[in-house]
């Protein structure tokens, strides 16, 4: 089995956009890399989130995505690829959504991380990017998955990653999926509700969906 480790450390700033008549400002591209950084409980002091609505705060102080991708956007479009594309401060390898559990306990380097949820990939990608770029991450359920951190400290490229403890066996691939298809199991909704480690942000989403489902 090979070793997990953390392989890219990325930060970013808030820069202007406009696609044709529409002006809007985004964080979205991770272009700083670092060597070294100490993660606090808000995440990487230095980076930064347009829209804290959706992005940033103590459930969602790092996305962390996985390198399992890039062999198949590689192979799909027959180019290199462009990191930045998943919006990333830090990624693994091996993992990846299939994989990853909310809930589940990591120790990378020195800091402590809880699983909360997966990205919800919004329409800045396809503005940023392409929407080529927006139908991969959705097609392969390329999201990454944002994390709070429990124990502050240092992280540095190739520490190794480890599972410390599970909470939950819904995967990160899995939650995507009951909010692109609207539909969920209602003891796994349970679960999802009760669990103090899952985001309010998707408990709020998800809720929305039962909602619905009742009119």
């Amino acid at each position: 089995m090979s070793t997990i480790e953390v392989k890219y450390i990325f930060g970013g700033n808030i820069k202007p956009y406009k696609i044709k008549e529409k002006k809007f400002e985004s964080a979205y591209l991770k272009k700083e890399e670092f060597q070294t950084i100490f993660i606090t409980k808000d995440g990487i002091v230095t980076d930064q989130q347009a829209d804290r609505r959706y992005h940033g705060g103590e459930d969602k102080a790092l996305l962390i995505a996985s390198t399992n991708h890039f062999k198949t956007y590689e192979d799909e479009f027959q180019e290199s690829i462009d990191k930045a594309i998943f919006s990333a401060n830090i990624f693994v390898n091996t993992l990846d959504e299939s994989t990853v559990c909310v809930g589940d306990i990591y120790k990378l380097g020195e800091v402590l991380v809880q699983v909360t949820q997966p990205r919800q990939p919004c329409w800045k990608i396809g503005a940023v990017f392409s929407n080529k770029i927006s139908k991969f991450i959705k097609v392969h359920s390329a999201t990454g998955w944002y994390v709070k951190v429990l124990q502050e400290g240092s992280i540095s490229q190739n520490d190794n990653v480890e599972l410390v403890k599970k909470q939950s066996s819904i995967s990160i691939k899995d939650m995507s999926k009951f909010l692109n298809e609207k539909t969920i199991d209602k003891e796994i909704l349970k679960t999802l509700i009760n669990a103090d480690f899952v985001a309010q942000s998707y408990k709020n989403d998800i809720s929305k969906i039962v909602e619905n489902d009742k009119r």
